[in-house]
């Protein structure tokens, strides 16, 4: 496993109870029509630093996670800086890989959680990366199919310190702000 060659460089958070803000993330556009930020359902297992996991709902901002570090190309570690307050939403994306792993992805209009698309050297929506190669915490595998599936299920979301990444199940997610540089070779270009 490489949970080994996590580095564990950041600031400790004891006794950090989070940020003392609110963040906003439903959007209500002007024909009524409702966009969820994209997020993780309940019971979605986030990969510790120690290699043990740790259900998104149960994550604290004590928790140290195991991240991709993309300006030096390696394993590190991060606390948690923004965990979202839970919500509920009527339907999710079940997406599947060719590692067997499974995730169930918030998004709106087929916009879900993003995985790092290989080829492409961008965190893209998972719905975009059907068919292509995404990074997981043992390597390289591809994302088979992710369908919408109508059923009421709650979720969350979690932004890292620094690196603004995470293993949900194993698989390398993030959000569209570590598009800023292109990725090659696991690193920012």
């Amino acid at each position: 496993m490489y949970f080994d060659q996590a580095q564990n460089n950041n600031t400790s958070y004891e006794g950090s109870v989070g940020p003392a803000y609110s963040n906003n993330i439903v959007l209500v556009h002007g024909d009524g029509t409702i966009t969820y930020t994209p997020c993780f359902a309940r019971n979605t297992p986030i990969l510790l630093a120690d290699g043990t996991t740790k259900l998104v709902q149960d994550i604290t901002y004590k928790d140290k996670l195991l991240v991709w570090d993309f300006d030096n190309g390696c394993y590190s570690t991060a606390n948690p800086v923004w965990i979202k307050k839970s919500q509920t939403t009527n339907y999710y994306y079940l997406c599947k890989f060719a590692n067997g792993a499974e995730l169930k992805l918030i998004g709106s209009d087929g916009k879900c959680h993003r995985l790092l698309d290989i080829e492409k050297g961008s965190f893209e929506s998972a719905t975009d990366c059907v068919g292509k190669r995404v990074m997981s915490n043992e390597g390289e595998t591809t994302l088979l199919s992710c369908e919408r599936v109508d059923e009421e299920v709650e979720f969350y979301n979690i932004i890292t310190y620094e690196h603004i990444n995470l293993f949900a199940n194993g698989l390398l997610t993030s959000c569209r702000l570590n598009n800023l540089y292109p990725i090659k070779d696991m690193k920012f270009v």
